[in-house]
């Protein structure tokens, strides 16, 4: 799970941002001033750092170039005023201009850390633990979203980009074949890969998982053995991956 550091003296922007980072599945910490967001860094080094450049005290600039003797974690900076130049002057990774929205920090966000973690995987299971092995075998190549049950998958999927998702059936609130209808009625969703994974055998073949586009269906007992092939497999097949 990828770091990000927010240090912004608004607290109403740094509040929002943090809860939505938060949970597109990031791991974040926050700091209404430089000097608290420099104690953060001496703590645990972040994979990269967001940080307004307008704040009392220790401004943006002046943060950047004590954060930098303390850790290489890209900085992307945020601001009201038309201050790009000099951030780039300060190393910036990103120049961000507010108001802002909490994805277009997510997409600077995943470009300036790079690597395998653009794609992400939302697993919508209400077994806790089933959730937290998936997340752990995941994790090193993607970003990984959870949800308990169908519901809440989709109130995710209004605010957050997903790449794959691994659906369980028997769920309560909404259980999996209710939140597959729902999901392609959407033309959003209409084409999201789904990879279902039950520990039913006689769910495997229900005509059902055709007629709603699932990827594939596959058994509890089996899935450590294929999930990782299948995620790469439909990333990669797919539009934007």
């Amino acid at each position: 799970m990828a770091r990000v550091l927010i240090v912004d003296d608004e607290d109403v922007f740094r509040t929002f941002l943090q809860t939505y980072l938060s949970r597109a599945g990031y791991e974040v910490q926050s700091a209404d001033s430089g000097e608290t967001g420099l104690d953060l860094i001496r703590r645990r080094a972040p994979d990269a750092i967001v940080v307004d450049i307008l704040m009392s005290r220790m401004d943006g600039f002046e943060f950047a170039v004590e954060a930098r003797k303390l850790t290489s974690a890209p900085v992307i900076f945020v601001s009201v005023t038309d201050r790009k130049g000099e951030a780039l002057l300060y190393g910036a990774s990103a120049y961000l201009s507010k108001p802002i929205s909490g994805e277009r920090v997510r997409q600077a966000i995943d470009s300036a850390i790079g690597g395998g973690k653009h794609a992400v995987v939302m697993i919508v299971d209400d077994a806790e633990d089933i959730r937290l092995l998936t997340r752990e075998m995941l994790e090193p190549q993607y970003r990984v979203l959870e949800a308990e049950h169908g519901a809440a998958a989709l109130r995710a999927l209004e605010q957050l980009r997903v790449d794959v998702i691994l659906l369980d059936i028997h769920m309560p609130v909404m259980d999996g074949r209710e939140f597959l209808r729902r999901l392609r009625a959407d033309a959003r969703w209409r084409d999201l890969p789904v990879i279902v994974q039950t520990s039913d055998m006689n769910l495997q073949e229900e005509p059902m998982w055709l007629d709603m586009k699932v990827e594939k269906v596959m058994s509890k007992d089996d899935f450590c053995c294929w999930i990782m092939n299948s995620i790469k497999q439909f990333i990669e097949s797919s539009p934007a991956g």
